[in-house]
């Protein structure tokens, strides 16, 4: 496979989506990072965790999702759903601290502020879940 051929691997990992290959999406994917400038990569990373996410692949999904902010830390969607696999991931200190990350990403957002109130609230009831689990 040419691996200079960003469009090439983009295309490959879809049609390894539709056959369910995780190895195959991920070498893909893998092969058109390689071949992209910084500021795109975190579109494919990005896409790699929504396959991952959608396969619920909690680990492989947040490992993504922090590929995708180590390349565009202001994606506030990134954050969210980092939050939402690191919960369903039962690491629940981390998602909360991803939680308010996102919070403070958005707190000025006033087209957010429903999301940012649902938000508040999760973390509230990841953290009495969190010490909860500690006195079990």
């Amino acid at each position: 496979m040419d691996s200079t051929n960003v469009q090439y691997c983009l295309n490959l990992a879809h049609v390894f989506e539709k056959v369910d290959s995780v190895k195959g999406v991920e070498e893909a994917y893998e092969k058109a990072i390689q071949a992209m400038q910084p500021i795109a990569i975190s579109y494919i990373y990005n896409n790699l965790a929504a396959f991952y996410f959608t396969k619920r692949l909690w680990k492989k999904a947040s490992e993504a999702y922090q590929h995708v902010l180590e390349f565009n830390p202001e994606n506030k969607a990134a954050l969210r759903y980092l939050a939402i696999t690191l919960e369903e991931s039962h690491d629940l200190r981390s998602s909360i601290q991803a939680y308010e990350k996102y919070l403070l990403k958005i707190e000025v957002d006033t087209a957010k502020f429903s999301d940012y109130q649902i938000i508040k609230k999760e973390i509230e009831r990841l953290k009495q879940e969190r010490r909860k689990s500690k006195v079990q």
